[in-house]
């Protein structure tokens, strides 16, 4: 007997389009059949006539990326300084006036079994997301990072940063202005990764807000 020893089957595909585009993609199929309360019993799917395997859910991401720099003069500048080509993701730099990301975000879903019509329901999400930076003097940066949930009809998790070069030290707040995790973070550290232990946080935890 097999046990239910074989684990869902994964599909994942990523492509590159213009240069700016990044298109993925994720399809899950199970092999087994269910039983009347929608758990796996074990038993191959494709031992029923006319069937093979199991749609899961799929799920599929379009994204995009724009900053003031080429993309070009970013990996370059990026592995001058000994940095990975892709930093721009996560570091910030004051040398780039803005940057800016997009992805848009669609999973159809079927996990949810319906005891009554004894099938899978099924349910589709779309949201669009956004985030980036922009500076707003030569000292000051201010970051975003935010969405939609077309199927929630609200916004997702949404934040604002901000950060001032202070030479040596720089100086950031993070703040999270409602929702579930609604909280702020300020810090004042050391640029030197040596020095990262040296440095000031006050903050509020959105743990307080159970």
């Amino acid at each position: 007997m097999d046990s239910l020893n074989w684990s869902p089957i994964s599909i994942t595909g990523r492509t590159k389009l213009f240069k700016i585009i990044d298109l993925s993609f994720n399809t899950v199929f199970s092999e087994y059949e269910v039983d009347s309360l929608g758990r796996q019993i074990n038993k191959f799917i494709w031992n029923t006539p006319g069937k093979f395997l199991r749609f899961q859910n799929f799920n599929a991401s379009l994204g995009m990326q724009f900053n003031s720099a080429t993309s070009t003069d970013a990996a370059k500048a990026a592995t001058a300084a000994g940095l990975p080509k892709d930093y721009l993701n996560d570091y910030v730099d004051f040398k780039i006036p803005w940057t800016l990301h997009i992805s848009v975000d669609f999973r159809y879903d079927k996990t949810l079994y319906n005891l009554t019509n004894h099938s899978f329901d099924k349910k589709m999400t779309e949201t669009v997301n956004f985030n980036g930076d922009f500076n707003l003097t030569e000292k000051w940066k201010i970051g975003y990072s935010s969405g939609y949930d077309f199927d929630a009809k609200k916004f997702t998790y949404s934040s604002v940063q901000i950060f001032r070069d202070l030479h040596c030290w720089q100086m950031s707040f993070l703040w999270v202005p409602y929702g579930f995790y609604k909280s702020y973070i300020f810090q004042i550290n050391v640029k030197s990764s040596v020095l990262q232990d040296l440095k000031l946080v006050r903050r509020k935890n959105w743990t307080e807000n159970l």
